[in-house]
Parts: C-alpha cells; sequence; structure tokens
C-alpha cells in the first residue's frame, strides 16, 4: 500500500480580543509551510508531531514551545490525532513600536530579537498553562496581561536557536505575501510529482531566472531546497505513521525519484539517517505517552 500524505489543516477558532493578538487551539492537524507577520507562539499541550522552521526539521512533544518569528516559515505535521497544541500569534508592535524599548522590558526585547532564527523550549506544563488560559477566559486587560506574562516567563527559560542564519524579510508587502503563499500553496498540494522551475515561475508570471532570484529573496533559499524540505518533513511523518512500510517506498511517496538523493537530503536537512530518526521518533511518541499515563 502506498503511503499518502496528510489532509488539509483544521485550526479550531477559540478567541479574538480585539486586534492584539490571536489564540487558538490546534488538535490532531497539519499546517502547510507558510509564513506571515506575527510572531507565532506553538505550545505543545500532549500528542507529538513534527515542526519544519526554515531549515530546522524535527519532532516535538509534550512541553515543547517554539516560537517562530516574523516572516519565518514553518510548518506543523502532526503525527499523532490526540496531538493538541496552543498557538499565540501577535504584532510584535501590539503595544506600540516603542513598548518593549524600556528598561523593565530589556529582557522580552532580547528574546523579540532573537525569533527571527526561530526558537525551541522545553517547559513546565504547569507553570505556562494557567497562564494561556487567562488569555482565553480573561476579562477586560486581563488577556494582554498575560501574553506579557507569558513573554516574561519565556525570556527566563533556557532556549535553543532552530536555525543558523536569519530567514525572515521585514520589508516583504501584502502583495509578496501573496505570491509567495501561492508557491506554498502549489508546492504543498504537488510535492509528490516532478515539479519543474517552469510551472512555479508561470504561477507568478515570471521567468525561471527571475522566480530563483525573488523566490531567494524572500525565503532565504532557492526553490528546490525548500520543495527538498517538504518532502522530507512529509517523509518525517511517514516514517513514523507506516513504521512497517519500505524506506525506500517513502523516498518515492515523497516525490524523490532515486534513494541516494533521498538519504542524502534527509540527512542534510534532518542531521541524522531515515532510520535513526524513526528510532528517535518512536522513542519520543513513547515518553509522551508514558507521560500522558
Amino acid at each position: 500500500m502506498k503511503a499518502k500524505s496528510t489532509s488539509k489543516p483544521q485550526e479550531i477558532f477559540l478567541q479574538h480580543p480585539g486586534k492584539s493578538f490571536l489564540i487558538n487551539a490546534i488538535t490532531g492537524c497539519n499546517l502547510p509551510f507558510h509564513f506571515h507577520a506575527e510572531i507565532e507562539i506553538l505550545f505543545c499541550l500532549n500528542g507529538t508531531g513534527t515542526i519544519m522552521a526554515g531549515n530546522y526539521v524535527n519532532s516535538f512533544g509534550e512541553g515543547d514551545l517554539f516560537m517562530i518569528g516574523k516572516n519565518l516559515p514553518h510548518a506543523l505535521i502532526q503525527t499523532s490525532e490526540e496531538a493538541n497544541l496552543i498557538c499565540l500569534q501577535f504584532d510584535q508592535d501590539f503595544l506600540g513600536k516603542r513598548f518593549f524599548y524600556s528598561r523593565e522590558f530589556k529582557s522580552v526585547e532580547d528574546l523579540l530579537k532573537r525569533t527571527s532564527r526561530g526558537l525551541k523550549f522545553k517547559v513546565d506544563k504547569e507553570k505556562f498553562l494557567p497562564v494561556f488560559t487567562t488569555i482565553t477566559t480573561g476579562e477586560s486587560m486581563i488577556p494582554i496581561v498575560s501574553v506579557l506574562k507569558v513573554l516574561d516567563l519565556l525570556s527566563k527559560e533556557r532556549f535553543e536557536s532552530l536555525n543558523s542564519i536569519q530567514f525572515t524579510n521585514n520589508t516583504m508587502g501584502e502583495s509578496d505575501l501573496e505570491k509567495i503563499n501561492k508557491v506554498f500553496d502549489y508546492t504543498q498540494e504537488h510535492f509528490q510529482e516532478t515539479i519543474s522551475l517552469e510551472q512555479v515561475s508561470s504561477l507568478l508570471n515570471f521567468t525561471e531566472t527571475s522566480f530563483c532570484r525573488y523566490f531567494k529573496l524572500y525565503t532565504g533559499k532557492s526553490y528546490f531546497q525548500y520543495l527538498n524540505e517538504i518532502r522530507i518533513a512529509n517523509a518525517c511523518k511517514l516514517l513514523i505513521e507506516f513504521g512497517n512500510h519500505d524506506i525506500e517506498e517513502i523516498c518515492f511517496s515523497c516525490g524523490f525519484n532515486n534513494p541516494s538523493t533521498f538519504y542524502k537530503q534527509f540527512k542534510k536537512i534532518v542531521k541524522l539517517t531515515p532510520k535513526e530518526y524513526q528510532v528517535k521518533a518512536k522513542k519520543t511518541l513513547q515518553s509522551a505517552v508514558t507521560m500522558v499515563a
């Protein structure tokens, strides 16, 4: 049986208090590779999955929290139906352009600057969940104060950067966002097929040369680098979901024409062989199940 990719994303809307920020719950679904002008916090409450952010591809589990910077391309690939995450999005200047410049918020300002590379935290769920809960249930100014509390807590936590270089482009306009997301959507839908530069450049009515320059300017990578990352991210998911499948079968299911290229790209992007990743992800899943039990 051929391993197939997952369905389109489903987000459950919880609350949108004014225009300051947006908070959602994400349950057992995928989010395609995309980016936006808001900073995003993803907090995994339970379950496991795979996340992509820039060049970073890895599994996540309960207690993992990610900060995704402005316009940093990212995707969420769930590997368990019971996976539940909180997604908080906010503009860096939602309280004014100079709010975080004050001495009292110096640590938060430094934290927000670092999000351009993407950040990963391992946090105490019992410590953070009540604060996130007050964002959705609090009245008047309580939700905004709670967002500040989350940022203050994170500024005191240890973290790792997801990428060694900055991928964001802060000068991107709405028109450019629409164009790049059009390419993202097309790639997410057709990554299992052979995709040529002629096909993707025609989506934007660009020449191939102009498209390559444009895509690199706004994503920090070539189109085929991005395409390989999408394919490898889906391979990560299939390696866990279809553990009994032949790895070469998964290779072809994700759009690669030969196993040699697949193994080379997998090692380059994930820093592990497919088998090593499968073993590591299985241990992560078992640990998450143990924690929930």
